[in-house]
Formats: structure tokens, C-alpha cells, sequence
């Protein structure tokens, strides 16, 4: 076991420990955020917030972007939501 884990690469050891030795690991699955086309609309995005609200970060960004989403919607939100309750 050592030896396959020193040699195999992940996914070969993986299903080996799975197979051999009836346990139930995962590999590592890349995490895929979002198409191209969406990419280039977050990343429009990022760089509007980081000009319009003078943001440092990507993350402070996103959080700009998210906070004005909020505030942009939060009475259409309510209006449904009471609607739906």
C-alpha cells in the first residue's frame, strides 16, 4: 500500500485502495466555475466594481457586486416572497 501510494498517480491509487481494499475515497475534481462566455461576464464585472467602487481585490469585488444586487433587489425580493408565503 505504501509502495502504490509512493508510485501510482492519484486516481490510479485511488481505485486500487477502493478496489483492494473496500474503502470509499474520491479523487481531487477540478472545479469548474463557469463557461467561457460566463467568465468573460464575471470578469467585465470584477473590473467595473474594482473602478466604480475603488475595490483592491477581486474579492472585495465580488462582494461590492454582491451587496449591490441586494440592495438593487431587495424589494422585488420581499414582494415575492410575501406573495409566496
Amino acid at each position: 500500500m505504501i509502495q502504490a501510494a509512493k508510485t501510482l498517480p492519484e486516481k490510479a491509487f485511488v481505485e486500487k485502495m477502493n478496489k483492494d481494499h473496500s474503502q470509499h475515497l474520491e479523487t481531487r475534481q477540478p472545479v469548474v466555475m463557469a463557461s467561457t462566455p460566463d467568465m468573460e461576464e464575471r470578469k467585465a464585472a470584477i473590473e467595473m466594481a474594482m473602478v466604480c467602487e475603488e475595490c483592491s481585490t477581486e474579492s472585495e469585488a465580488e462582494k461590492a457586486i454582491y451587496v449591490s444586487y441586494i440592495q438593487d433587489h431587495a424589494a422585488i425580493y420581499e414582494h415575492k416572497r410575501e406573495g409566496v408565503a
